[in-house]
């Protein structure tokens, strides 16, 4: 081995001896170290390094450094972003258990309730101090609105789920009753009875709007019927009517006819009469 590779394999193993030194020293340094603490409080590593920045810049600045200050204003930005991530938690819990069927107001009013304490729990883990409970009010204030929100939000999805799903159910009754499948109301009135057994099992919740709703669609259904029939009864009796006008007339036209081949026959008769009588 030259000597420049022994020197070389030196200084690996004066480093390595080095490395293991430091991270001995290190260990020893940080399992002494107490965690800094202000007012019962952990603070973390951005916390501890907001408040040094603070005393920083209020010595810079020429100001007297206050620890109180300093403190509640680092209240104020831990409680802020504790309020961000509690508000996204609820958002997030919402926002995937919404269902495009909608919900009943009980299953709703529970899903909040869930995403309220998982949320609030999240708030109280990570805020600090006094202006922490400000910041709750918040929270829930916040959750409150959010809540009336999803709330309307659920009312509209399942009123426009149900008004697509009527409308192609009415486009297709039209059609049956067009084509004459559907002759009589009872039979509209059984396929009402199927068809709301389907919208129960499709949509069971929110009853109000599924039947408000519903009696519309039946509403418009039987008036589109009754219209149909209607004109379809006016139209068979116009042409029952034609067809008897056309009877009539065939009928005086035979009779005319009758009448002026009697008149003639008659005519014939009396000029022969006539002409016997001369001779």
């Amino acid at each position: 081995m030259s000597f420049h590779e022994t020197a070389f394999h030196i200084l690996i193993l004066l480093s390595l001896e080095q490395l293991i030194k430091i991270l001995s020293l290190r260990k020893k340094v940080l399992g002494r170290v107490k965690t800094k603490t202000i007012k019962s409080k952990a603070l973390n590593g951005e916390m501890y390094l907001g408040i040094v920045k603070n005393l920083i810049n209020s010595i810079n600045s020429g100001r007297i450094p206050n620890i109180e200050n300093t403190w509640t204003s680092m209240c104020k930005v831990e409680s802020f972003k504790s309020f961000e991530e509690a508000e996204k938690i609820y958002e997030n819990i919402m926002k995937e258990n919404i269902d495009s069927a909608g919900f009943s107001e009980e299953i709703l009013k529970k899903m909040h309730t869930e995403a309220k304490e998982k949320s609030i729990a999240a708030f109280r883990s990570k805020s600090v101090g006094e202006v922490a409970i400000d910041y709750e009010k918040m929270l829930k204030s916040k959750i409150k609105d959010r809540l009336s929100y999803y709330t309307k939000l659920n009312l509209e999805e399942t009123r426009s789920q149900l008004t697509r799903l009527l409308q192609k159910w009415y486009s297709v009754l039209e059609y049956k009753i067009q084509n004459c499948d559907l002759k009589n109301v009872d039979e509209i009135e059984y396929e009402f009875r199927q068809l709301e057994f389907k919208l129960n099992e499709n949509f069971p919740n929110n009853n109000e709007i599924r039947n408000e709703l519903f009696n519309d669609f039946k509403s418009r259904v039987l008036n589109f019927a009754g219209e149909f029939f209607l004109n379809k009864m006016n139209n068979e009796i116009n042409l029952i009517k034609n067809e008897n006008e056309q009877v009539i007339s065939q009928l005086n036209n035979q009779l005319k006819e009758t009448k002026t081949n009697y008149e003639t026959e008659l005519t014939k008769k009396n000029t022969s009469i006539d002409q016997m009588k001369a001779e």
